[in-house]
C-alpha cells in the first residue's frame, strides 16, 4: 500500500513540473544572434525570424531595447508577426545609419507567455559603405592624340573606368594641367572629349586629373591621363626683345622705340599685349604693328617714369599665347635752352634816379635742366648801360 502511495506522489510531482503553467518559453537556438546590415541600406530589410516556443501557450515577442539609442536607435528596429514566427525589421525611412557613429546595434528582444519571459540579443554590424575605385586600379594611364590640331569638337580623347562594390552611383570630375577648357568628361560616363576644335590646344602634352566620387564617402584620386599631343598648334614667339634700350626724352609720340620680330605662321594674325612695371607708365607707350611706339610725351625730370619695364606678349587668332618677354627702357635727358620767367613784365618808376627804387622792381626766375653755369644779358633797353 504505502509502494503505491508513493509512486502516485511521484507522478503528480511530475505533472506539476511539466504542466503548462509552469513552462518557461524559449527562441529557437538554430536562430542566428549576429546579422549584418549595409550602412547605406534603402528598403525595409528582415534582420531575422525568430520563433519562440511555450507548450500550451500561445507566446508574443516583442522588442524591448536598442542600444546605442543614436543616431538610429530603437525607431530604426521593430519586431512584426510573420506567419508562424516573428520578424525582426528595419525601417530606413525612420532614421540614418552611420558606421563612423555606430558600427553596431545590439537589438533585445523578448519572448513572453502566460507571465512568463526570455529575452535575445542580436547583435546587428553594420557593414559600412566602400568608395568607388578606378578600373584599373593605377596612379596614372597614357594616351596619344595625333595630329591634334585638326581633332573637331565632340572628339572621344580617352575612357576612364571606375567601380563600386556597392553599386553606387560615380560621378567623374576633371582639372587639367595647363589649364584648359578644352577637355571634359562625362560625369557619368568617365568619356572624356573635345570640348572645341583642338586648334587652340598649343601645348605638346596635358595633364587631366580625374577624380571619381559616390556622393557617400570622400572623393578618390586623382588618376592621371597624360596626354601627349602630336603636332598641336606651335605657339608664337618673340625672339629680339628680352633686353634693355635707351629713349631721349625728346623722341616724338607715336615714334618707334623697339621692333619687334615675332615668329608664327600667321605672323599677320598675332595680336600683342603690353604691359608695364610700374603699371602707371603705361601710359607712355603702346603698340602699334611690331612696334612699341611712344605714346604720350617723355620727361626725364620726371623721376619716376625714368625707367620702365615693358613686358610683351603674342596672341594668334587660335588663342596661344608666347612667353613673355620684357624691354627694359631708360629715358636720357635732352639739354634743353633755358627759359625766363615771367617773359614780359613792366615796371613804372619816377624819373630821376632809380638806382634805388629799380631794386624793388619784380624779380625774374630763369630755369634750366641741366645744371650748368647760367649767364644773362639786358639784349635791349633805352639806356642799357644804366641797368645792371
Amino acid at each position: 500500500m504505502a509502494v503505491v502511495l508513493d509512486l502516485l506522489i511521484l507522478t503528480l510531482a511530475l505533472q506539476t513540473l511539466q504542466s503548462p503553467a509552469t513552462a518557461m518559453p524559449e527562441f529557437d537556438a538554430s536562430k542566428p544572434s549576429v546579422v549584418t546590415l549595409y550602412e547605406k541600406e534603402t528598403t525595409v530589410t528582415t534582420l531575422s525570424t525568430e520563433n519562440c516556443t511555450d507548450p500550451g501557450n500561445s507566446p508574443t515577442v516583442s522588442l524591448t531595447s536598442v542600444t546605442p539609442t543614436t543616431p538610429c536607435g530603437q525607431i530604426c528596429f521593430q519586431v512584426l508577426p510573420c506567419g508562424t514566427e516573428w520578424c525582426v525589421y528595419f525601417f530606413p525611412s525612420m532614421g540614418t545609419l552611420d558606421y563612423r557613429k555606430a558600427s553596431a546595434y545590439y537589438v533585445t528582444v523578448t519572448c513572453t507567455a502566460n507571465g512568463s519571459s526570455v529575452n535575445k540579443t542580436i547583435n546587428v554590424r553594420l557593414t559600412p559603405n566602400t568608395p568607388p575605385i578606378f578600373n584599373p586600379d593605377v596612379s596614372f594611364q597614357t594616351t596619344t592624340l595625333t595630329n591634334t590640331k585638326n581633332v573637331k569638337a565632340g572628339t572621344k580623347i580617352f575612357t576612364v573606368g571606375a567601380v563600386d562594390d556597392n553599386n553606387d552611383t560615380i560621378i567623374y570630375t576633371m582639372t587639367s594641367e595647363p589649364q584648359s577648357s578644352n577637355f571634359q568628361i562625362g560625369s557619368g560616363t568617365g568619356v572624356i572629349t573635345a570640348v572645341h576644335d583642338l586648334s587652340s590646344q598649343c601645348s605638346n602634352s596635358i595633364t587631366l586629373h580625374v577624380y571619381i566620387s559616390d556622393g557617400v564617402n570622400p572623393r578618390v584620386g586623382p588618376q592621371d591621363i597624360v596626354v601627349t599631343l602630336s603636332d598641336p598648334n606651335a605657339s608664337p614667339d618673340i625672339t629680339n626683345l628680352d633686353r634693355s634700350v635707351q629713349v631721349l626724352e625728346s623722341k616724338a609720340v607715336g615714334d618707334s622705340i623697339m621692333t619687334f620680330t615675332p615668329t608664327d605662321e600667321a605672323t599677320k594674325q598675332l595680336t600683342y599685349t603690353l604691359s608695364a612695371d610700374p603699371p602707371s607708365n603705361l601710359a607712355f607707350f603702346d603698340t602699334s604693328g611690331q612696334d612699341i611706339v611712344v605714346k604720350s610725351t617723355l620727361n626725364y625730370e620726371t623721376v619716376a617714369t625714368r625707367t620702365t619695364n615693358l613686358t610683351v606678349v603674342a596672341q594668334d587668332a587660335s588663342g596661344c599665347t608666347s612667353q613673355p618677354h620684357y624691354l627694359y627702357v631708360t629715358v636720357t635727358d635732352v639739354n634743353e635752352m633755358p627759359q625766363l620767367y615771367p617773359k614780359n613784365a613792366v615796371y613804372t618808376t619816377y624819373e630821376g634816379s632809380v638806382s634805388q627804387s629799380v631794386r624793388s622792381a619784380p624779380s625774374r626766375q630763369v630755369t634750366e635742366t641741366v645744371r650748368e653755369d647760367l649767364y644773362c644779358d639786358v639784349l635791349r633797353a633805352d639806356n642799357k648801360e644804366e641797368i645792371h
